[in-house]
């Protein structure tokens, strides 16, 4: 599965410590986040990523020793996000 942002996803950040602040002028939200969905969105803004990729990036960028150990809450926050239209997914070809 690829996943990318939202075609009319534009979004503005703002950090504070662990949470982030996020305002996506495409829908008019605004979310308070946690550093992982940050850190899986964030990656997005670079393009296209499949699940593995965002997993390596959000590692990469969190020093996270583990990354598989925080599958389960990444695929959920994926899941959030693309609930809110901020982000969508297609199959790989």
């Amino acid at each position: 599965m690829i996943w990318q942002l939202g075609e009319l996803t534009r979004l503005s950040w703002r950090n504070f410590g662990t949470e982030w602040l996020l305002f996506d002028q495409g829908t008019g939200q605004t979310l308070l986040l946690d550093s992982l969905s940050a850190a899986a969105l964030m990656a997005l803004e670079t393009g296209p990523l499949s699940g593995a990729e965002i997993e390596q990036q959000v590692a990469s960028d969190l020093d996270l020793p583990a990354p598989a150990e925080h599958r389960a809450v990444l695929s959920e926050s994926l899941r959030f996000l693309a609930e809110l239209n901020l982000i969508g997914s297609r199959t790989c070809a």
